[in-house]
Order: C-alpha cells, then structure tokens, then sequence
C-alpha cells in the first residue's frame, strides 16, 4: 500500500471531502466522470481504503489532506 497520491488524486480525494460526487467533481475541473471515478478508485486503492469515505478518513489521519484543505474549498 502506497500513501502518496498523484496531485489528481488528491484534488478528487479533496473533493470527496468536501462532499461532492464523482460527476459534480468532474464537471468542476472540466473532465469526465470516468476520470475522477478512476482518480478516487486510485487513491482507494493506494491508501487500502474500503470505500471513498475510509479513503478521506484515512487521507485527513495520514496528513494526506487537512481539515484546512477541505473547508478551503468551501
């Protein structure tokens, strides 16, 4: 299992945070939702998260992303 995720991966993992969905992400950064679905299963998957939720819980604890980060977005 790998903790550090690509700057894509973290912008959509942020984003999950914030508590937006795959499509409302994509649509924010001018993508595709397959995109932004492949960039969280990504960080998943790097970080051994069980859902996209335990992948924020876990990105927050690891110092991945900062409680700052997401209300930045906000």
């Amino acid at each position: 299992m790998t903790k550090t995720l690509t700057g894509i991966q973290r912008m959509f993992l942020l984003d999950a945070a914030r508590g937006l969905t795959a499509a409302e992400s994509a649509r924010l950064h001018h993508t595709n939702e397959d995109t932004a679905r492949n960039a969280l299963k990504a960080a998943r998957r790097k970080l051994g998260a069980l859902s996209t939720t335990h992948a924020v819980a876990l990105g927050l604890s690891l110092g991945i992303i900062s409680y700052t980060d997401v209300l930045k977005g906000q």
